[in-house]
């Protein structure tokens, strides 16, 4: 199941931020395909980052819990608050776009085709 984590940061810590950047990036490469997307919230002239988005897929929001509480932004004490909500990716979904081309790629293989004709109902 995805879930979304909002994290938003404290004020006046940016330097912290910062300190702590590359071992943030890091954690996200290295938990491999459990992280789908992530990137900073930033402020409305895109100058200064303010927080985090990240969406991740765990099999329930304890196992969310426990990879958000881990996050070197967050034991680091970046965060004012972490908002975790199961999410469900409805539009340009990757593994969608994915499992319909696979579809279509069976479907021809099998003589399909992909179009499908009226019958002619003339009479």
């Amino acid at each position: 199941m995805l879930f979304v984590l909002n994290c938003i940061d404290k004020a006046n810590t940016l330097e912290l931020r910062n300190n702590t950047r590359n071992a943030h990036i890091e954690y996200l490469r290295s938990s491999g395909q459990m992280v789908k997307l992530a990137g900073p919230f930033v402020t409305p002239d895109g100058q200064r980052m303010i927080g985090t988005m990240v969406v991740i897929d765990a099999m329930n929001a304890e196992r969310a819990k426990a990879w958000a509480d881990n996050e070197p932004y967050n034991k680091a004490g970046l965060f004012e608050s972490v908002d975790i909500r199961p999410w469900i990716w409805l539009v340009n979904n990757p593994q969608q776009r994915r499992a319909a081309a696979q579809r279509a790629a069976a479907n021809k293989a099998q003589g399909g085709g992909g179009q499908r004709r009226m019958p002619n109902k003339a009479g």
